[in-house]
C-alpha cells in the first residue's frame, strides 16, 4: 500500500508534454499502429491528410528529437482536358501514375474538381466567403459582415448542410479549423471595421465575378462529400503506393505526382505560374511542372 502511495504521488507531479503548434510527432496508437501528426487547435492532425486523430494514443515522440524527416517533391503535370499522354510524361518527364489512380479516373470515381489546375493552390475559407457573397448579395451587405458573423455564430457546418447537403465526417472534423482561419480573418481585418478587405471585395467585385460563381459551388459540394480540400491529400488517403521514394543527391525523398487539367480553349500560364508558386510555398516543398501545351504538344518543364 505504501509503494501505490508513493507512486499516485510522483504521477501527480508529471508536467503536461509542451506541444507545439504546427509540429510534427510521431504517434503510437493503441492498435499498433503509427501516425505522422501534428499539432493545432489542442488536437492532433494526420499529416498526410489533415484529419483528426481520433484513435487512443500510447507513445508520443517530436520528429524533430528524431533529427530526420523525409523531404517530399510534387512532380506536377498540367494537361489540356481531358488528353494523357501517359507514355510521353513518363519518358520525358519520369511522372508515373499509379495504375488504381488511372482506373478511378477513367471510370469518375476519382473527384473531377480536384484535377481542375483552379484547385492547385486554394483556400477553403476563402471559396465559401466568396460563394455566399455572390450567391446572398442582400442577406450580406459587405463583405467584412459576412466574415464577422460566420466568426461570432461559428456556423460553416449548418450553411455547407443547408447549401450542399450533409457534409461527411472528413468534412466535419475539418470545419473546426475552417471556422479557426475565418476568426483569424475578422481578427486582421477588424481594425478599420473591414474597410480595406470591403474595398477589395465591393459590389462591383460582386458583379463581375457572377461567371466563376459555379466554380466554387462544386469545389464546396466536392469538400461536403468527400472532405478533401487537395489532390495530394487525396492521393495519400486512398493510393499510397502512388508515392515513391528515390534517390538525389544521396538523399532519400519521397515523390508524388499530380495531375491537373486546364481548358483547351484557354491556357492562362501566369495564373498556373502563380498556384504553383502558392502551392510549394504552403507545403514547403520542391515542385516540379510539366506543361503540356494542346496546339503543338510542347513541354515545359520548371521548377520551384
Amino acid at each position: 500500500m505504501k509503494k501505490t502511495n508513493q507512486k499516485t504521488e510522483q504521477v501527480s507531479k508529471l508536467q503536461p508534454f509542451p506541444f507545439i503548434a504546427g509540429e510534427d510527432y510521431l504517434l503510437k496508437l493503441e492498435n499498433g499502429d503509427y501516425a505522422v501528426a501534428y499539432w493545432d487547435n489542442g488536437q492532433f492532425f494526420s499529416g498526410f491528410g489533415d484529419r483528426y486523430v481520433d484513435e487512443k494514443i500510447v507513445g508520443i515522440v517530436a520528429l524533430r528529437t528524431l533529427g530526420y524527416k523525409m523531404k517530399r517533391r510534387y512532380n506536377v503535370a498540367i494537361c489540356p482536358r481531358w488528353d494523357l499522354p501517359v507514355e510521353h510524361l513518363n519518358t520525358e518527364a519520369g511522372i508515373q501514375f499509379c495504375e488504381r489512380e488511372l482506373q478511378d479516373m477513367y471510370d469518375g470515381e476519382f473527384p473531377l474538381v480536384l484535377l481542375d489546375t483552379r484547385e492547385i493552390a486554394k483556400n477553403i475559407c476563402y471559396d465559401l466567403l466568396f460563394y455566399l457573397f455572390l450567391i446572398y448579395p442582400s442577406y450580406y451587405e459587405s463583405f467584412f459582415s459576412l466574415i464577422k458573423e460566420i466568426s461570432e455564430k461559428r456556423n460553416v457546418e449548418q450553411i455547407l448542410r443547408d447549401c450542399f447537403g450533409e457534409p461527411c465526417e472528413l468534412a466535419k472534423k475539418k470545419i473546426p479549423a475552417i471556422e479557426k482561419d475565418i476568426l483569424g480573418m475578422y481578427e486582421e481585418f477588424k481594425g478599420d471595421n473591414g474597410g480595406f478587405v470591403n474595398r477589395k471585395f465591393d459590389e462591383n467585385y460582386r458583379l463581375s465575378s457572377q461567371h466563376i460563381l459555379c466554380r466554387y459551388e462544386h469545389s464546396l459540394e466536392s469538400f461536403v462529400k468527400t472532405g478533401y480540400l487537395h489532390q495530394y491529400e487525396y492521393i495519400e488517403d486512398k493510393y499510397p503506393e502512388a508515392i515513391r521514394v528515390e534517390e538525389e543527391n544521396g538523399e532519400e525523398i519521397e515523390v508524388m505526382d499530380l495531375l491537373f487539367f486546364y481548358d483547351r480553349k484557354k491556357l492562362d500560364e501566369d495564373a498556373i505560374r502563380q498556384r504553383i508558386n502558392f502551392f510549394a510555398s504552403e507545403t514547403k516543398c520542391e515542385v516540379r511542372v510539366v506543361v503540356i501545351k494542346f496546339d503543338d504538344v510542347s513541354q515545359q518543364e520548371d521548377d520551384r
